[in-house]
């Protein structure tokens, strides 16, 4: 048998429905403003992402030598009003160069500014890419390779980070900060000051001297 409520039970039965109605409604709203900052937390972070903010960057001019022969050169230079000119400058060069070899050898990885720096990233497929896409000397193979192709290594200095046999050579002719995937073991040319072990940074003089060819050995 249906039960019969009173006036004022049924007022507090509306009244009870209504409070768990809105308790309801101000959970959703809170779990929706939850979504919505975390939704903006991972748009700033993919923002940020595509900006390179949490990549490493070098500071400075440095080439560097992936193990498996790929050759990135980051270029930091001061910030300047014609920042989209020069990258629209990079962008065809990179362009017309590849379609003239029928490859994708060379690469425009990245191009940031901000208030004080330019900063490019280019990436190329071996040390013969580097070479013939910039006109800058640069060897990187065996140290048999290298004297096969000419280049003498007779008067290279071991250094003091080990005395191990190296195993392989770069040998470049610019000024600029380089970075080998392992140890450098000895070196030769001007300028050089090894930074870290794999890293060594070949300062220009303060003369306007074209640079030299530099030597390192690493392993």
């Amino acid at each position: 048998m249906d039960r019969h409520y009173t006036e004022e039970e049924l007022r507090l039965r509306r009244l009870k429905r209504r409070r768990e109605k809105l308790r309801k409604q101000r959970r959703n709203r809170k779990l929706l403003l939850i979504l919505l900052a975390a939704i903006v937390v991972v748009i700033i972070f993919f923002i940020a992402y595509l900006r390179g903010a949490f990549e490493t960057r070098a500071s400075e001019n440095m080439l560097t030598v992936e193990k498996n022969g790929t050759i990135i050169y980051e270029e930091v230079q001061p910030s300047t009003d014609n920042a989209k000119e020069i990258k629209e400058f990079a962008q065809k060069q990179i362009e017309a160069y590849n379609q003239k070899e029928g490859s994708e050898d060379v690469k425009l990885d990245r191009f940031s500014t901000d208030d004080d720096h330019i900063y490019l990233r280019a990436s190329y497929k071996d040390a013969a890419t580097y070479t013939d896409f910039t006109g800058y000397e640069l060897y990187v193979g065996t140290v048999a390779g290298a004297k096969k192709a000419g280049y003498d290594t007779s008067d290279i200095a071991v250094t003091k980070v080990t005395k191990s046999s190296p195993k392989k050579i770069l040998v470049i002719k610019e000024y600029t900060a380089v970075n080998v995937p392992g140890t450098i073991t000895g070196y030769s040319g001007s300028g050089i000051s090894i930074t870290a072990p794999g890293t060594a940074e070949i300062k220009k003089p303060s003369t306007d001297a074209p640079a030299s060819l530099v030597y390192l050995l690493y392993r």
